[in-house]
C-alpha cells in the first residue's frame, strides 16, 4: 500500500506541473535482477528455484520536461515484484514429539518437504537528465539518460526456514547419529517498505508514429543496495541492481 500511495502521489504531482512542451511515457517490459548479494545466492543454492525464476514483467511511468531540443528532465518510476515458492533441495523435515521440527539430510528419510517462498518487491523512483543528440525533428530519436534512483523495496521469506546455527544430533537405530538443524517459522524474516538511494543509466530510441506520439524502446540499468537491519540482519546489503528492457508509448504535449 505504501508503494502504491507513493506512486499515486508522484503521478498526481507530475500531472499538476505546468506544461512546458512536456511528455508522458507509459512502458512495460522485462526486469532482470542482478541478484549478486548473499541472501539472493543462498536462496538459489539451497532452494528449488533459480535466478531465472525472478526475471519478470514490470511497468513504468515517466514525465518529461523539455529544456531545449537536446536536453530534458525526466522523473518517473518503475515497479517490479516477484514471489516464488520452493523447497530445500538437500534437506527434508521431520517432526519429533515434544522437541519440534528438524531438518535432516535427504538420505535420513524425512517426512515432508521444507517449503518457503521468497518475495522481492522493488520500485525505483527516478530523476534523470536526458540527452537527445540529434534533437526531436527526425522520425528516429535516439537518446541517453542517467541520474539518481530512490528505491522503495521489500524482501521476505515466508514458510519453513532452516536455522543452521541450531545444530542437533539425532540418534536412530537405523541411521545412527545424524546432524540435524532446527526449523523456525519465518513470520519475522522480512524487511518491509525500505528506502535506499542508488543511480541508473538508460539508452533508447523513439520512433515517431504521429504528430504527438512516439513508440519507445529502452534499456535501463539500475545500481543500488539496501541495508538489512530488521529481521534479516547478518546478511550483506541486499542487491537492488537490475536490468530493465522495455517498450513504451510516449505522448508529447
Amino acid at each position: 500500500m505504501k508503494k502504491l500511495a507513493l506512486s499515486i502521489i508522484l503521478v498526481t504531482a507530475l500531472a499538476a506541473t505546468p506544461a512546458l512542451g512536456n511528455s508522458v511515457t507509459i512502458r512495460v517490459g522485462s526486469f532482470f535482477p542482478s541478484a549478486e548479494s548473499d541472501l539472493w545466492q543462498i536462496e538459489f543454492d539451497q532452494m528449488s528455484f533459480a535466478k531465472s525464476n525472478f526475471q519478470s514483467s514490470a511497468f513504468g511511468f515517466d514525465y518529461e520536461i523539455f529544456f531545449s531540443k537536446n536536453f530534458s528532465l525526466v522523473v518517473g518510476f518503475d515497479s517490479y515484484q516477484k514471489n516464488k515458492a520452493g523447497y530445500y533441495v538437500d534437506y527434508e523435515g521431520i517432526s519429533i514429539l515434544g522437541q519440534g521440527v528438524f531438518a535432516v539430510p535427504l538420505d535420513y528419510g524425512g517426512d515432508f518437504d521444507l517449503i518457503h517462498s521468497f518475495r522481492v518487491s522493488v520500485t525505483p523512483m527516478q530523476a534523470s537528465l536526458k540527452i537527445t543528440p540529434l534533437g526531436r525533428r527526425s522520425s528516429l530519436i535516439p537518446y541517453v539518460s542517467g541520474g539518481l534512483s530512490l528505491f522503495l523495496w521489500s524482501v521476505s521469506l515466508d514458510g519453513d526456514i532452516i536455522d543452521f546455527s541450531d545444530e542437533w544430533i539425532l540418534s536412530d537405530p537405523v541411521y545412527g547419529d545424524t546432524e540435524a538443524y532446527g526449523v523456525m517459522p519465518s513470520a519475522l524474516s522480512r524487511e518491509s517498505n525500505r528506502l535506499s538511494l542508488g543511480y541508473h543509466f538508460a539508452g533508447g530510441i523513439q520512433y515517431v508514429v504521429g504528430n504527438r506520439i512516439t513508440l519507445q524502446g529502452e534499456v535501463k540499468v539500475f545500481s543500488g543496495t539496501g541495508e538489512l537491519t530488521e529481521w534479516l540482519q547478518g546478511f550483506e546489503p541486499f542487491d537492488l541492481s537490475s536490468l530493465f528492457i522495455s517498450i513504451g508509448l510516449n505522448y508529447w504535449f
